[in-house]
């Protein structure tokens, strides 16, 4: 025998054994099944289509395929009976594959059955459960590619009618709401536009419909008169008196039309007192809104002032101002400071800044070429031990989370809040002076003094022909506690050993010149020697600086202006962003408020109810619009004169320039 033929004979024996020891396991197993597995195997059958699709004799001549899909095209509804004859609502309807008549089945009163025995149509297909039924093989029929093919057709047609029926209840349903929402809009008045006026127009609309207004409107607050507050609260008052006749109208079902409204007497109030807005050219929406309320605003004060009522809030700060708190932290010393800064809105960049910066060797390298971490052996900073002070720290340079849905990638308004909110760290050469530091390295004395100025030196240089040169002297300004300039000028020319040597200098050789030239005589005094300069100017040490902004008190009404316009190269040509910024009908605060100073059971919620957009390429033309919500999900579009309902499906799709936002918690 060969070895061929011996390896051969081995596989096969191999594969015998093989097999036997898998029958042993099958039976093994299936003695082992339980009774709930072969429950559920007989379930699995049942449901399963079977293996085999018999073909039913009956479908080439039973089955009418124009018949058919000219029935169900001309149909209103699959839901009815032709014997029955009545409206409502059928637990089964079949329908005749041979006359696509409709017939109610066995649950009901089986006029199905009763149409095979009169007319000996056979096939039928059951309009709710999509299955097929033959009477005389008295059997369900099932389809496929293969075989019975012609029932895929039948039951497109179905499906086709279902989808269309669908839509046009949709379109029926939409119709019947824009009618309602009409209805309701027709009774907003509409602004006239006075020439390129729809920046001012769509601003007045929002500030018409903000709420805290209506108190003034209704003589229910008491403010101050002027020029401008009496043409606002004028203008006010007769949009609202506008809207509430025509409810009325609305009310009793009488005929009226919607009202357009001329602002003359306001918008020529405000171009007496700002030129830009007297050539009646496009202007920008947000900076209108700043000089309008402003304006007012500087009227109260003065009035208040003149009643001895300095202190008293005027109603702008009352409904429209907020406060931020900027914490600032010294990196090394770790002082915590805070300064309070008023708002009347937030300008947010919609452009995504995580990018970070380069670690730079230089950035330890202070304005003054010191180092900015450095620390002498004998200086201590007992707040670097701190727990309260590094619990505060802690704090606030923790992250802000924002709260988005999953798998939403997109940048929204509350990333813009946050982004406005990110650490600032002022390092290198915008490394700051930390008053702290200064008092621990050089002492009490030395320390800069945030309110006093010092009286100004002046040296006094004569001339023989009687002018006077001035040198400021040294002089100390201190605004901010983390800027602070030292300087001395000479004639414009910073005064230190050099510049001051560098003058005398040239006008001791420019009058040597002049006496050999001229024979004129120039006495030069100076009262104050260059070392004195020097002991004047004190000594400060720089530190990287952490900063952060948060909101200390939050307004009745926020107003958010998304920054779409920046100005491009070096002729400050202005460019638009149309950048698509997601926004919510619903904004919570808590996350933006101070860690430290807010009390945690406050929590500001706030509800959208102004929309102001911006269409076109540049500020300086395009076209402005709003949208208004006096009610949760009831908008209605603003565009001058024009007034039309609209919904948050529209709203949330624009580009919004300005939002504003009412407190309701």
């Amino acid at each position: 025998m060969s070895k061929k033929s011996k390896t051969k004979k081995n596989d096969r024996l191999m594969k015998r054994k093989a097999g036997k020891e898998k029958l042993l396991k099958k039976e093994n197993t299936e003695s082992t099944i339980t009774e709930s597995e072969i429950e559920k195997e007989i379930e699995d059958a049942q449901s399963s289509v079977p293996p085999k699709i018999k073909k039913c004799a009956h479908l080439k001549k039973m089955v009418k395929i124009k018949t058919i899909n000219i029935a169900i095209s001309k149909a209103k509804t699959l839901n009815n009976c032709e014997d029955c004859k009545e409206e409502k609502e059928y637990k089964d309807v079949f329908m005749c594959l041979s006359c696509a008549n409709f017939y109610c089945g066995n649950q009901d009163e089986n006029h199905t059955e009763k149409h095979f025995k009169t007319t000996g149509h056979c096939v039928f297909m059951n309009l709710k459960s999509k299955a097929f039924y033959c009477f005389s093989c008295e059997d369900e029929i099932f389809y496929g590619k293969a075989r019975n093919a012609i029932l895929t057709e039948v039951k497109a047609f179905v499906e086709n009618f279902e989808k269309r029926k669908k839509i046009e209840e949709i379109e029926i349903a939409k119709k019947e709401r824009y009618m309602e929402n009409a209805k309701k809009t027709i009774i907003y008045p509409g602004l006239r536009n006075l020439g390129n006026t729809c920046f001012f127009n769509s601003v007045m609309q929002c500030l018409t419909y903000t709420k805290p207004l209506e108190s003034i409107i209704n003589n229910e607050k008491e403010i101050e008169e002027g020029q401008l507050t009496d043409s606002f609260v004028h203008f006010l008052r007769s949009m609202h008196e506008k809207l509430k006749n025509a409810g009325e109208k609305q009310k009793q079902e009488i005929k009226f039309s919607q009202d357009v409204v001329k602002p003359f007497e306001l918008f020529n109030q405000i171009a007496s007192k700002w030129n830009q807005y007297r050539g009646y050219r496009q202007q920008d929406s947000h900076e209108l809104l700043r000089h309008l309320l402003d304006g007012i605003r500087d009227e109260q004060i003065k009035a208040l002032k003149e009643k001895g009522e300095e202190k008293k809030k005027t109603f702008i700060d009352e409904i429209f101002g907020g406060k931020l708190v900027n914490c600032i932290i010294c990196d090394t010393c770790k002082l915590i400071n805070y300064t309070y800064e008023p708002f009347f809105d937030l300008s947010l960049s919609i452009e995504n800044s995580n990018s970070k910066k380069n670690s730079n060797k230089d950035e330890i390298i202070g304005p003054d070429n010191s180092n900015i971490e450095e620390k002498l052996k004998n200086e201590k900073y007992p707040l670097i031990n701190d727990e309260k002070n590094n619990n505060n720290i802690k704090r606030i340079l923790e992250e802000i989370s924002v709260e988005k849905k999953e798998n939403d990638e997109a940048f929204s308004i509350r990333d813009c809040i946050k982004q406005f909110m990110d650490i600032d760290v002022l390092e290198g050469k915008e490394a700051c002076i930390c008053d702290n530091c200064t008092k621990i390295r050089y002492g009490e004395h030395n320390q800069p003094t945030k309110t006093k100025k010092k009286s100004k030196k002046v040296k006094k240089i004569r001339i023989n022909n009687g002018s006077k040169l001035s040198v400021k002297g040294h002089q100390e300004d201190d605004e901010d506690y983390t800027h602070i300039t030292y300087y001395c000028s000479l004639n414009g020319i910073s005064e230190d050993k050099e510049n001051a040597r560098y003058f005398y200098e040239n006008n001791s050789n420019k009058e040597e010149n002049d006496n050999d030239e001229n024979n004129e005589e120039k006495e030069i005094e100076i009262e104050e020697e260059e070392e004195k300069i020097e002991e004047e100017k004190k000594k400060v040490v720089y530190r990287r600086i952490k900063k952060r902004y948060f909101i200390d008190e939050f307004p009745k009404i926020l107003v958010l202006n998304m920054k779409r316009f920046t100005q491009v190269g070096f002729y400050g040509r202005v460019k638009k962003s149309d950048k698509f910024v997601d926004f919510q009908p619903f904004l919570k605060l808590a996350p933006y408020l101070s860690p430290i100073k807010h009390d945690e059971n406050i929590q500001p919620f706030y509800r959208l109810y102004g929309v102001i957009v911006h269409s076109g390429f540049s500020y300086q033309s395009g076209h402005y619009f709003a949208f208004i919500s006096r009610k949760v999900g009831e908008w209605f579009y603003a565009s001058d004169s024009s007034i039309r309902p609209s919904d948050w499906d529209e709203v949330k799709k624009s580009c919004p320039y300005l939002l504003f936002y009412e407190r309701i918690k």
